[in-house]
């Protein structure tokens, strides 16, 4: 029985994932599963799946935490976008 192997790439941003799925089309090879992370516009642009942390959100809580000195826990969600 032949082995079926399906590769797959998950990077640490967009712009990472839009530079293997460029490879892939520069050297006609089928391309293979593909996600990024954190919502850049290559990602939206290529239609590549991606997880969202909301690093603006998460900035702006650590900025109000420092800022105040509050000692809390804020809990910002990451977003799993399908394109």
């Amino acid at each position: 029985m032949q082995e079926i192997r399906q590769i797959s790439f998950f990077g640490n941003s967009d712009d990472i994932i839009a530079g293997i799925y460029q490879y892939y089309l520069d050297n006609n090879l089928e391309l293979p599963a593909l996600m990024g992370q954190e919502n850049q516009i290559s990602g939206s642009l290529l239609k590549i799946p991606t997880i969202d942390h909301h690093l603006k959100m998460i900035g702006q809580a650590a900025c109000e935490l420092a800022i105040t000195g509050a000692i809390k826990s804020v809990s910002i969600e990451s977003e799993f976008i399908i394109r």
